[in-house]
């Protein structure tokens, strides 16, 4: 195997000022697998294998069971919501969620961005991540129902604040938020992507 960079001395594959891209190409028409290392900062951190061609990342699934551990784990994580405005641009918000079997439940506002896609259109988006190496994350895609019941208002405003909050103010949270026009939303999930040591 030989170690290219794309500065240095000799060699298509090594000629200085190339680019990563300039020195894959250079490098396409061997067969030999090769090490090849970026010429400026950024790209030195991007070590590849390649065969002419840069490989996809290797992500390992998560194993069954993994990623309810990993949303319902302690500190809580927020989960980022994805959705999209009228106009169809997207639009993402950080929420506190609790999960109900594998159903994700979490509350809004019909008055915001998220409360109005919900009731308009109901197809949401959400991720979890590890942002320590080796970093492992949580993708998930689903539809959403809404309830205003308050019965229901006060247990899930109770419940997913002292997750976040701390059980010592879980009541104190949950009372606040228990008040139109806040909204609980279910997500039934049609789509799970958990996968672990993307960096590994």
């Amino acid at each position: 195997m030989r170690i290219l960079r794309g500065e240095g001395t000799g060699g298509a594959c090594c000629a200085r000022n190339r680019s990563l891209r300039d020195a894959l190409a250079a490098c396409s028409r061997s067969s030999e697998p090769r090490l090849i290392i970026g010429p400026r900062p950024p790209e030195v951190a991007q070590v590849k294998w390649a065969m002419g061609t840069l490989s996809p990342m290797g992500y390992i699934t998560a194993p069954p069971g993994w990623w309810q551990d990993f949303v319902t784990a302690q500190p809580a994580r927020t989960a980022k919501l994805a959705v999209t405005r009228k106009d169809g641009s997207p639009h993402v918000a950080p929420v506190w969620v609790d999960l109900d079997g594998d159903d994700v439940v979490f509350m809004t506002s019909a008055d915001t961005i998220k409360g109005k896609s919900i009731l308009r259109d109901g197809r949401v988006a959400l991720c979890w991540d590890d942002e320590r190496p080796p970093f492992s994350f949580v993708s998930v895609t689903g539809r959403a129902t809404t309830s205003t019941d308050p019965d229901e208002l006060l247990r899930w405003a109770t419940q997913i604040a002292g997750r976040y909050m701390g059980a010592d103010q879980a009541q104190a949270y949950g009372r606040r938020n228990a008040v139109p026009p806040e909204m609980v939303v279910r997500v039934r999930l049609d789509r799970i992507v958990a996968k672990v040591d993307v960096a590994s």
